[in-house]
């Protein structure tokens, strides 16, 4: 998994210890990485059983989750897309997952059904962290970074986003987008797609190039507080979802970030005797910036980079 490397290069062990997996959840077993964007996955099980509970929560099965009320279509919003105007459809399940800690999350505001939810989700967030560690770790290896919770402090804490993208009947699919193009302001996002259907894609090279789902695998996707601590050795993927104009689509997405009350610069082992390409900034002011710019392409990198 090196920066210049495009494909998977190693997998991570699963390790003995850890928490015990509650019945209908699953453990992300194998991981690849690569410079940008790649997948984790053979996790071993039944499909169904791995991900029954939460595509059940996701699709809104039993009352809650973001498709619980999909009759009614997609959620309105309204972007350009191509000089042509486009509507946004996607609903959304946000839950803070990690750290464990009454003081960071409410489990008062976790969906209740299925009633496993909340035992599946615990599990499962917590090895989605370890993996995401793992991958930290062997980024902070290939960099030559001496201390490798320089990188790993990047998984200290943890949201989830579960997706549900509406079919979207011809012929307004192609005026519509999931989710408008973007780098995520994180550490690593680790995705999983749930289901067959296709609709994210990414930019490369000026063109959007869809992802292929992987049964039972995990997508990573490098963020932009990498490709800051990484000074642009690793760079930030800018993605977006387009939905399917006969299928539903669903995806639960985790997002590592490091805790407030740190600084996001580029790491000296990294950096070593040339100059900086971003600035660092505390994470209380990264997150002022994200949330006062615009959701569109990397506008956020940008802001970052030392001029």
């Amino acid at each position: 998994m090196s920066p210049s490397s495009t494909s998977a290069g190693s997998s991570v062990r699963r390790r003995k210890t850890g928490p015990r997996r509650p019945p209908g959840c699953a453990w992300p077993a194998r991981t690849g990485a690569s410079s940008r964007s790649s997948t984790t996955g053979d996790h071993g099980g039944d499909e169904e059983e791995r991900h029954g509970v939460l595509r059940a929560s996701a699709a809104g099965e039993g009352g809650s989750g973001p498709g619980a009320r999909r009759d009614r279509g997609v959620r309105p919003g309204v972007r350009r897309l191509g000089g042509a105007e486009a509507r946004l459809g996607r609903h959304v399940l946000p839950l803070v997952t990690q750290p464990p800690r009454p003081s960071y999350r409410d489990l008062r505001l976790w969906p209740s059904n299925p009633s496993t939810f909340k035992n599946c989700l615990e599990s499962y967030s917590a090895e989605v962290q370890r993996v995401t560690r793992e991958l930290l770790r062997a980024m902070a290896g290939n960099l030559g970074v001496r201390d490798p919770s320089d990188m790993t402090r990047l998984a200290a804490t943890q949201a989830m986003r579960m997706n549900y993208y509406p079919r979207c009947p011809e012929p307004h699919a192609d005026r519509v987008l999931g989710l408008s193009p973007h780098s995520d302001a994180t550490g690593l996002t680790l995705l999983l797609q749930v289901g067959s259907v296709p609709g994210l894609q990414i930019r490369r090279n000026g063109r959007w190039l869809p992802v292929t789902p992987l049964p039972g695998a995990l997508l990573a996707n490098v963020g932009d507080v990498v490709e800051v601590f990484t000074s642009g050795k690793y760079k930030s993927v800018e993605h977006r979802a387009v939905v399917n104009p006969r299928q539903e689509r669903m995806s639960i997405a985790a997002f590592h970030s490091g805790k407030y009350g740190t600084t996001y610069g580029p790491l000296e082992d990294v950096v070593r005797d040339q100059e900086p390409h971003y600035r660092s900034v505390s994470v209380e002011d990264f997150y002022k910036l994200v949330v006062s710019t615009k959701l569109d392409g990397k506008k956020i990198m940008d802001a970052m980079k030392i001029s």
